[in-house]
């Protein structure tokens, strides 16, 4: 390693990096205050490291610090003490696998652009405003349109049960915010157009009960006539429904309020919410972990809806229920103890994403969604809610057109083939038996999103809705797998584990102390130096890192060294990043 002093408290040190750069470290008594890949034969690129070493250390110029770096011989650096790639034996793997992004193009352009936009105004990953606005539209034709999916005539509905699983303080609820205000629009203006009519029928309602006790007081004296008219007024009252004010949705409630609004709002309605408390109340916070499920999964298969009990009576023909939350991971993995959450199905019934944290990369600064782009989103949830009212109680069935047929029946051999034993979908089969449904929901939600036409459901289901459909079904099969993943419990040690890598990749740091990854890890161990301990160990048996002596200008005692894996910090630096004073 080639050291270069420029006062007796400042070290900067070099060594060979990969792509030809060379990994700058500099040291403040002993302390790592800057490490940075830089092309030192690039004038631009030595006075970019020059503007990040001064500002990591005002008191030096940039002049000097430049001095310093011209010093360094570039076709003479020494490889780092821990050895190069070649000297390394192939790691274990021990990271749960990247997941892949969510893939923008196959969204219909109506949704297309609205989704891009969010997810670059808010800094948010792709998938959050995807799966929230998809499931947005299909709440708005839900219950009144199908799909059939095969010879057999069975249709499947169009409503969905999404769910995305991300950090706090990662925007999830700006997103929800600008998916869901067309719909809160919508429900004031259906609300404010049914006032006139709900309180009329208020008033009738109230006049025939107090005609009713009248004719009821009367009839107790033995008044016959009295009594004729006690019975049809309880007759006639029982015919009248209870006048209500349209809902489109609810957040934070049980499954008891759900049900009885379903039978409020003629059947159908959006559960949403970006907390989990909807997740905690049916893992049974309130029952003693017994969680009630079943209008949750009566109401993603659009199925009757009976309850009967000493309290109350509920009764819903064909009831269906939209689903969208965007949660924290923590509320997945604390359901892991309730086995009910797998073994009656629930789970297998949701759309999942997991995308990567976006924290630590966003942009501080970005634009708000374009006007115009917000203005066809509204039209867009809109023209899909009119779809939805112009149908009535019998729904419409859209077919899917002859020349998408053979790619449908590839794709649902292709899923039963998963299924099988060895197959990729085998140890989430409770999920994967649901896939060619969710497949036939999202292809049916693409179709009417494109198609702009009064009565969208006589036009067939076309390739390019099937074929968009197919590619987000892929996409959710990883997303899935992590997310059951959680829900099984997953370890303590797997996500120390997880920490670390992101740690060593956001630094790309070729080594390391265990004194830096301490500072930098209280939070996550809060306080259990045992589980660093146990998650440095674990990388070093399987490969990922390995002891090196300490540094020799250390001050005080020193702290255990470890070399880090080139694969992890140059994989994580291939195309120069940017270069940066390291970040905890």
């Amino acid at each position: 390693m080639l050291k270069h002093e420029i006062d007796s408290e400042v070290l900067i040190s070099a060594t060979a990096g990969p792509n030809g750069l060379a990994h700058i470290r500099v040291e403040l008594a002993g302390k790592l205050i800057v490490h940075d890949l830089v092309e030192l034969r690039s004038a631009v690129d030595r006075k970019r490291c020059c503007n990040v070493i001064q500002k990591a250390i005002p008191a030096l110029s940039e002049d000097e610090i430049e001095a310093q770096l011209l010093e360094i011989d570039p076709s003479s650096l020494p490889e780092l003490g821990c050895g190069d790639a070649e000297s390394w034996a192939e790691p274990i793997p021990v990271e749960r696998q990247r997941l892949p992004e969510f893939p923008l193009d196959s969204l219909p352009a109506p949704l297309r652009e609205w989704v891009g936009s969010v997810s670059y105004s808010t800094q948010t990953p792709v998938a959050l405003p995807a799966l929230l606005g998809i499931a947005a539209c299909s709440g708005m034709v839900a219950r009144r349109i199908e799909i059939e999916t095969g010879r057999n005539g069975y249709c499947e509905p169009v409503n969905l049960y999404v769910a995305t699983l991300m950090e706090p303080g990662t925007r999830k609820s700006d997103v929800f915010r600008l998916t869901f205000a067309p719909l809160d629009q919508l429900e004031k203006e259906s609300v404010e157009a049914a006032k006139p009519e709900f309180f009329t029928a208020m008033a009738e309602r109230r006049m025939l009960e107090a005609a009713s006790k009248i004719a009821e007081k009367k009839a107790s004296s033995g008044n016959a006539a009295a009594r004729k008219r006690a019975l049809k007024l309880a007759e006639e009252l029982g015919r009248s429904p209870l006048p209500t004010l349209p809902r489109l949705w609810m957040d934070d409630t049980g499954a008891e309020a759900v049900e009885n609004e379903l039978a409020r709002q003629g059947g159908r309605l959006i559960v949403r919410g970006v907390e989990g408390g909807l997740f905690e109340v049916l893992a049974g916070r309130y029952t003693n972990g017994a969680g009630n499920f079943d209008v949750f999964q009566k109401g993603h298969a659009c199925d009757d809806l009976r309850v009967d009990r000493i309290s109350r009576s509920v009764s819903v023909d064909r009831c269906c229920l939209t689903v969208a939350y965007a949660i924290q991971p923590e509320v997945v993995r604390g359901m892991a103890a309730n086995k009910a959450f797998r073994g009656k199905g629930l789970i297998g019934r949701f759309l999942f994403g997991m995308p990567d944290s976006p924290l630590g990369n966003r942009l501080i600064e970005t634009d708000p969604v374009p006007n115009s782009v917000a203005a066809d989103y509204r039209l867009l949830t809109r023209r899909l809610w009119a779809l939805g009212n112009a149908v009535g109680e019998k729904p419409q069935v859209l077919r899917i057109a002859d020349e998408a047929l053979l790619e449908w029946q590839s794709w649902k051999a292709e899923v039963e083939t998963m299924l099988g034993d060895g197959g990729l979908l085998q140890g989430i089969r409770d999920w994967g038996g649901k896939l060619v449904g969710l497949s036939a929901r999202l292809a049916a939600v693409f179709h009417l999103i494109a198609t702009d036409h009064p009565k969208a459901w006589e036009v067939p289901v076309g390739p390019p809705a099937i074929r968009s459909a197919i590619e987000v079904a892929r996409w959710s099969i990883p997303h899935a797998q992590a997310a059951i993943g959680l829900l099984a419990g997953e370890t303590r040690l797997n996500r120390d584990l997880s920490f670390l890598f992101q740690w060593l990749r956001r630094r790309r740091l070729p080594d390391f102390s265990r004194r830096d990854f301490h500072q930098a890890a209280r939070a996550q161990f809060d306080g259990e130096p045992e589980r660093l301990r146990d998650a440095l160990s674990e990388m070093i048996e399987c490969g990922w890192i390995r002891r090196i002596a300490p540094s020799e200008r250390s001050v005080g005692r020193p702290s255990e060294r470890y070399a880090v894996h080139p694969s992890l910090w140059s994989d994580a630096s291939k195309g120069r990043p940017p270069g940066t004073a390291p970040q905890d």
